[in-house]
């Protein structure tokens, strides 16, 4: 069964990513209708901008059906004055599409698109789009997608290229990607083909990889904790700690087992020299050479503790009679007796000179 605690990690653990990954979303903003925090600011001068859908009278005519809300701003720059619409917009988040209509061929006006991006005052990429021959015009075109910004606050300007022809500058909608909270969200924008939401893609990914490492690092961890608590039945192989113990082949007549020394008798005397007999008798405490299970292993604990303190008493008998018998005690000595001359001594003696 699976801890608690290992549960209540795992319960954190995607409470976490659903806040962190849940919490991104895509905000939209509108050329002319605003709903949110980041207004576009359409630059040097509003006087210089048009939004498209009240002029009539205007040569590039989009069709405001197509367009998001209905709506875009215009603008033609012209070389020869040297003034520079542009457009700027301050927004909070990780992710950045700007969409713009673009046109082709449009008697007596001039269509083409030349723009440069500048991100936190930083040239970030440039966009063309030469006029074809065919009159129809291209709606939800994504000329600037960067989905790679450190999150948090950024300044993007818009402006055109002076490459000495006049630009056509049709701005539409964009889209920032944000978790800020306060942040309006509208998802009526049409979603061009070949972007897709990278926050969803991109947090569903990690999100779910991580979420595999973790569960997968923690289901061998919980295996580990389990083989540390409790012990494994014993498998046969290794030596068992009874098995250890030298055994000796009991008496003849007496049952098997090991064998303890019992207390030391008094001294005795044999041929004149006092020894301490050794008796073996047999322990009481049978061992076992099967491998022990896991329900015994307590008990057998006892067991070996008592079988130590046996082998502990065995040497130390074992020292004692080392002792007694390099020492000796009340040895009878008797003095050999006296060499005497008997007869024949001395012709024997002469004898051996010989």
């Amino acid at each position: 069964m699976i801890p608690i605690r290992l549960l209540l990690g795992y319960f954190l653990l995607f409470a976490s990513f659903q806040v962190a990954f849940a919490t991104l979303h895509n905000v939209t903003v509108d050329d002319a209708i605003l709903t949110g925090d980041v207004v576009p600011q359409y630059l040097p001068s509003a006087s210089l901008w048009d939004q498209g859908s009240n002029c009539s009278t205007y040569l590039v005519q989009p069709d405001p059906s197509q367009a998001y809300n209905g709506t875009w701003h215009y603008a033609t720059f012209q070389p020869r004055t040297k003034v520079s619409q542009t457009i700027e917009f301050t927004f909070r988040g990780s992710a950045l599409y700007i969409f713009f209509i673009l046109a082709n061929t449009v008697p007596q006006a001039e269509t083409l698109t030349d723009m440069i991006f500048y991100l936190d005052e930083i040239a970030v990429g440039t966009f063309v789009h030469a006029p074809s021959s065919s009159t129809d015009y291209q709606y939800n075109v994504p000329v600037y997608v960067n989905e790679s910004l450190v999150s948090g606050e950024h300044t993007m300007m818009i402006e055109p290229v002076n490459s000495g022809n006049p630009v056509l500058m049709l701005f539409d909608y964009l889209v920032y990607t944000t978790d800020a909270d306060n942040a309006t969200t509208t998802n009526s924008a049409p979603t061009p083909s070949g972007i897709q939401n990278t926050a969803a893609i991109i947090g569903g990914t990690v999100g779910g990889v991580s979420a595999l490492v973790l569960v997968t690092a923690s289901l061998l961890c919980y295996r580990r904790y389990k083989r540390r608590k409790g012990r494994l039945p014993w498998s046969g192989e290794g030596p068992v700690l009874g098995s250890l113990i030298s055994l000796r082949e009991p008496f003849e007549g007496t049952p098997s087992g090991i064998y303890q020394i019992s207390p030391l008798p008094e001294p005795q005397l044999r041929n004149g020299m006092q020894t301490s007999p050794v008796i073996l008798r047999p322990s009481s405490i049978p061992i076992s050479i099967d491998p022990p299970s896991t329900a015994s292993l307590s008990s057998n604990n006892a067991g070996l503790l008592a079988q130590v303190e046996l082998l502990r008493d065995e040497v130390y008998h074992l020292r004692h009679l080392q002792d007694h018998n390099q020492n000796p005690v009340n040895l009878r000595l008797q003095e050999p007796p006296e060499y005497t001359q008997g007869p024949g001594a001395l012709d024997f003696v002469d004898a051996v000179k010989r």
